[in-house]
């Protein structure tokens, strides 16, 4: 099932996700067009499978971000979003397990430059 959420910004943000941020170093990127790693938090009770981060003005994903790498419940993982130099807006897909099945999340139009944390919670994915 894929469930597409548009580009909103959840409140709620766990002591968890924002330590992630603290610790891991995940200030915004220095300049639109200049991407960092983003860093994603595994804060779903299950696997983590793939990532994909690509522009808002590419037709395709791209390569999974996470190649052969499973993000394990309360792992993170820095990604490099593919597309450098196309400025601050990407969309992100976000595969997992929830409830025995694979679901694809999707989140449109994220300011990456402003956000440098991507948080999977069991059905929905949100910036931090």
């Amino acid at each position: 099932m894929t469930r597409i959420f548009a580009n909103t910004v959840f409140v709620r943000m766990s002591a968890a996700a924002v330590a992630a941020a603290l610790l891991a170093g995940a200030a915004p990127a220095q300049a639109c067009g200049d991407l960092v790693d983003i860093v994603l938090v595994n804060e779903a009770s299950d696997n983590v499978y793939a990532v994909y981060i690509s522009p808002v003005d590419w037709s395709e994903w791209g390569n999974d971000l996470l190649g052969t790498q499973i993000v394990r419940p309360g792992q993170e993982f820095a990604v490099t979003p593919s597309g450098d130099g196309h400025g601050c807006f990407y969309d992100v897909l976000v595969t997992f397990e929830w409830q025995g099945q694979f679901e694809e999340v999707i989140m449109w139009n994220v300011d990456l430059c402003t956000y440098g944390t991507i948080v999977a919670d069991n059905d929905r994915i949100y910036t931090a």
